[in-house]
């Protein structure tokens, strides 16, 4: 991570938190990680749907207690270290460290819900969301189960 985008990423956790401390900063740069790696399965088939876009910012607004505009400032940080990113790995490793697998499970269903979420069940989509869950060590049973909860969260908002 660059030193501009840690000082835009810790200004905005300034901002809207106001504890600051290693396990808050922590947090911050997990969830930053988590939507990053949405953004990342967003635009993997180069196109940007709006209901992509809206159900990023709804999970992350259900899975990190967010505001509407906190997970608006935190999807346009994400897009731009997303923009910056060479690899999935910084990303996916700082998980690794810090969530649990049931953590790492729902990054996954997050990713999927974004992968279905325009009714196109892109390859390109499925493959980044694939690497990721592998990259996270998230067992193929979990995996599969993420996509039907997600494939059926997406059902019942239809």
């Amino acid at each position: 991570m660059s030193d501009d985008m840690l000082s835009k990423v810790k200004t905005f956790f300034n901002q809207h938190f106001s504890v600051a401390s290693d396990s808050v900063d922590k947090e911050h740069e997990l969830r930053l990680a988590a939507a990053t790696l949405c953004v990342e399965v967003m635009r993997a088939d180069y196109e940007i749907a709006s209901e992509e876009l809206k159900s990023i910012l709804m999970s992350l607004q259900a899975t990190f207690q967010l505001t509407v505009d906190e997970a608006k400032e935190l999807l346009g940080l994400a897009e731009t270290l997303a923009d910056e990113a060479s690899s999935l790995h910084p990303f996916t490793s700082l998980i690794n460290a810090e969530y649990t697998l049931q953590k790492k499970v729902e990054v996954v269903e997050m990713l999927w819900r974004v992968a279905l979420s325009d009714s196109d069940k892109d390859k390109y989509e499925e493959k980044v969301v694939r690497q990721v869950a592998e990259l996270l060590y998230v067992p193929h049973r979990d995996f599969v189960q993420a996509r039907h909860r997600a494939e059926a969260a997406i059902q019942a908002v239809k």
